[in-house]
């Protein structure tokens, strides 16, 4: 089942991101869940910012980027 999560696509804050939403869509998308690049950016500026921290680097592995931020992304897409 795909979830599809109900805002529109607007320019990211930060567009020195994109290659790294670029790949939280795409992890996203392989566990389910279809989001925009800005959805993206605010999942993980939220968890950055539970940690009191800029913009952290994603890990390496997509399956540790979905342990940190599946919970987020359902969150989300749950009007949460």
């Amino acid at each position: 089942m795909v979830h599809k999560l109900e805002s529109a696509d607007e320019p990211l804050n930060d567009p020195y991101h994109r290659w790294d939403c670029e790949r939280i869509v795409a992890c996203a998308l392989s566990n389910g869940y279809v989001m925009t690049l800005r959805e993206a950016e605010k999942a993980w500026d939220e968890y950055s910012e539970s940690f009191a921290a800029g913009w952290m680097n994603l890990p390496d592995d997509d399956e540790d980027l979905w342990l940190y931020i599946g919970s987020r992304i359902e969150e989300m897409a749950q009007g949460t």
